[in-house]
């Protein structure tokens, strides 16, 4: 299709720094010029958020989710119906469907991970391409939300979210 091309409209990374967050429990390269949010606790899991400095849509997020809350958990496509729901019912979100992924499992820190995508328009009608991935790794649940707008998303993809993903590392 004609959107599957490269739009060659955002910054390629001129280099990237690593987070190594024992508290999420892994460690990911991302691009230099991206801000790293402060790490969100709750009793439930750690989350932390990346995105570029420039507010243009693009998000990456990396969570772990506690050994009790894991514990309830039947399998990883809880985690993602989870992570769906919850955007699907946040303000200013409209237009949301799950969406078929081109790859429903990928490889990502050496381990299986399953995918569930969604579209989604934002409160200004943009539309938005989504992914969480999300595994089971020694006993604990972890996921990763990723998204960008739909016109973009491809190349979101290839310069930002695919080096950020081979470089993901578990910690433990």
């Amino acid at each position: 299709s004609p959107t599957a091309t490269t739009t060659n409209q955002l910054p390629t990374p001129t280099s990237f720094l690593t987070v190594s967050n024992t508290d999420v429990g892994m460690s990911v390269k991302y691009p230099s010029d991206w801000v790293l949010d402060p790490t969100q606790k709750s009793t439930q899991s750690v989350f932390i958020g990346l995105h570029p400095s420039q507010q243009n849509g693009l998000f990456l997020g990396l969570q772990r989710i506690s050994t009790s809350t894991s514990a309830s958990i039947s399998n990883t496509g809880e985690v993602n119906d989870s992570n769906l729901s919850q955007l699907q019912s946040a303000p200013g979100v409209s237009n949301f469907q799950v969406v078929q992924p081109a790859t429903p499992q990928q490889s990502v820190g050496g381990v299986q991970w399953d995918e569930k995508d969604a579209t989604f328009a934002n409160q200004n009608g943009v539309s938005f391409h989504l992914a969480t991935i999300a595994v089971r790794y020694k006993g604990q649940y972890y996921d990763i939300l990723y998204y960008a707008p739909d016109s973009v998303y491809n190349e979101a993809m290839q310069k930002y979210f695919q080096p950020m993903l081979t470089s993901l590392k578990f910690l433990s």
